[in-house]
């Protein structure tokens, strides 16, 4: 069996115009036949779907990112089987847009992982059955507004005893267990040492493969154990103009993405391959080859030999982390300050870390040794 994984799914801005105008087949054209070879298709959908008159759940969240429920056949026609709905913008429009997006899916045969009326039905299983194999996924994100409670809906939230408890029941219905994890910096092409030790908990615990979202830039892939770790897979398709904040940072980072195919049997997993894709002007994934799939597989080789490194703690990794991190949500705080969305900034201050102390000083050592150059 081949298992196919993509990044974030965003339908949103010139996306979702040209999928009504063009129709369904329209966004995934160019890479349909890479996905026809997966028996099983995974990807991020980052925006719920949701009607217009639902009214937005939060004062700083994008109006913009609200995705018309018609544009879900054109997740159907790309072989989606089952999507995570386990992200930071699954709750913009609150538990309308979330039952809303549930039902989307549904209609379209299209199983959800990660969200739920509440917290004990973020937590459940999705289970597919390939053949004679059971293919068992979990999703969760990270902590924040998004969490589902006890009597709460929301996604299921990244917590360490979640992951283990949850991963081990489903150890005991699924050949292959998959973890969806929504975490890490936007921007960064290096994860963060805490989310690399989740992620090998995740396969401590009995996950055969973890797939990261969130970063919307490409990040590393390593074998742990025997799994599988898949930190970052880009941007699968966006329209990047959208949003309170359009960050020049990563502009060329963001077209890049790839197709992570991994062949899976009883109990294991093999090999993987990745499948280099760059976004075209019309915002479509376009199968690259040549110097230009070369360059894009070089990056992932580069971002994946990085990843010992950041588990042996070197911190010259947060100066490439904080070259993207600090200026994009400078930006994103001086909008949010703007529009006096108070509350919102103290709950950010109050998340500070010393990281975060660290990513500003390797942001500050970069602008020097930039200054320094050009003298």
């Amino acid at each position: 069996m081949l298992l196919g994984f993509v990044g974030d799914i965003g339908l949103i801005g010139g996306v979702q115009r040209r999928i009504i105008e063009y129709g369904v087949e329209w966004p995934f054209a160019e890479v349909q036949h890479v996905l026809d070879t997966c028996h099983i298709l995974f990807g991020n959908l980052e925006m719920p779907f949701c009607p217009p008159g639902v009214e937005k759940a939060f004062a700083e969240g994008c109006e913009s990112f609200r995705v018309p429920p018609e544009c879900g056949p054109a997740l159907k026609r790309a072989g989606f089987n089952i999507l995570s709905v386990a992200n930071n913008h699954i709750m913009d429009f609150g538990s309308p847009g979330l039952e809303c997006t549930l039902e989307v899916l549904r209609e379209h045969g299209i199983s959800a992982v990660g969200a739920g009326t509440n917290l004990a039905q973020a937590r459940q299983p999705v289970v597919l059955q390939h053949g004679d194999l059971n293919v068992g996924f979990l999703a969760y994100a990270m902590e924040g507004p998004h969490e589902a409670g006890s009597a709460d809906a929301g996604a299921a939230p990244l917590k360490t005893e979640f992951v283990s408890e949850d991963v081990g029941r489903l150890r005991e219905q699924a050949d292959i267990v998959v973890v969806s994890i929504h975490f890490g910096m936007i921007y960064s092409g290096h994860p963060l040492e805490k989310d690399m030790q989740l992620a090998c908990s995740a396969i401590d615990s009995g996950a055969d493969i973890v797939v990261g979202h969130h970063a919307h830039v490409l990040q590393g892939v390593e074998t742990y154990k025997n799994g599988i770790i898949a930190y970052g897979l880009g941007e699968f398709i966006f329209d990047p103009t959208v949003g309170n904040v359009y960050a020049n940072i990563a502009r060329e980072e963001r077209r890049q993405s790839v197709i992570l195919r991994i062949s899976a049997g009883h109990g294991a997993v093999g090999i993987y391959d990745t499948v280099p894709l760059r976004s075209n002007k019309n915002l479509q994934p376009v199968l690259v080859r040549g110097s230009q799939g070369d360059t894009i597989l070089t990056r992932l080789r580069q971002l994946s030999g990085d990843l010992p490194l950041i588990h042996e703690g070197k911190k010259q990794f947060l100066r490439s982390m904080g070259v993207s991190f600090v200026p994009y949500y400078a930006q994103v705080y001086w909008l949010h300050l703007k529009r006096m969305h108070l509350r919102f900034l103290l709950s950010r201050i109050l998340r500070l870390r010393a990281r975060h102390l660290w990513l500003f000083t390797g942001f500050m050592l970069a602008k020097i040794r930039a200054f320094r150059r050009t003298r």
